[in-house]
């Protein structure tokens, strides 16, 4: 979508968020169907801020960008989040979840895409945000899906307020991660996608 970086404006528009309220009832009546019993009710929410900067530049260009255009990112992470907190008055005002499953994926199977250092300088503030924004207007739990390693970003993630952690694979020596902040986040996974994805197909 973004041929210039500098003039990413030109080619980014964020689509609307007027749903009318006949939509909003579809959806609340989804969501009202689940058996509590036997589940937790949540809504899933996809692409997350890192992916769509990716999903708008390309992965390589977007991590060259995160390097040579610091200015620019910071903007179009500033522009994704302020559009996710308008998504996330919308579900709040009518679902009103007991909990959210957030989709991004900050790394490859061996490491994250990018240092600690300069995932905090652009993601950590936005998603504190974002998941306050959610867990100040009622929402439980925020399960943040991210089926790589990101062992090195559990302490962002704590901070974030993600409840727990889905999707972390074995890479991440779930074990030994549990244990250094036992208490502090709930690990799902410990599993590898390349063994079990696609199984049976």
């Amino acid at each position: 979508v973004v041929k210039d970086i500098e003039e990413w404006k030109e080619d980014v528009k964020a689509p609307s968020l007027e749903f009318s309220q006949e939509e909003w009832d579809m959806c609340k009546k989804a969501y009202d169907s689940l058996d509590r019993e036997k589940a937790i009710g949540a809504v899933f929410i996809l692409p997350g801020v890192f992916e769509l900067t990716h999903d708008l530049c390309s992965l390589t260009e977007a991590l060259i960008n995160y390097m040579e255009s610091e200015q620019e990112m910071h903007d179009m992470v500033k522009y994704i989040t302020e559009f996710e907190l308008r998504l996330a008055e919308g579900i709040c005002d009518h679902i009103h979840p007991e909990a959210i499953f957030h989709h991004d994926d900050w790394g490859s199977e061996q490491n994250s895409f990018m240092r600690p250092s300069m995932f905090d300088d652009y993601f950590l503030d936005a998603y504190k945000e974002i998941y306050g924004y959610y867990k100040s207007h009622g929402v439980k739990y925020v399960f943040h899906h991210s089926d790589s390693y990101a062992a090195n970003l559990v302490p962002e993630m704590i901070e974030m307020g993600i409840d727990v952690w889905q999707g972390a694979m074995e890479s991440n020596n779930v074990k030994e991660v549990l244990e250094k902040y036992s208490g502090q986040i709930t690990i799902m996974g410990n599993i590898d996608n390349k063994d079990v994805d696609f199984a049976g197909w």
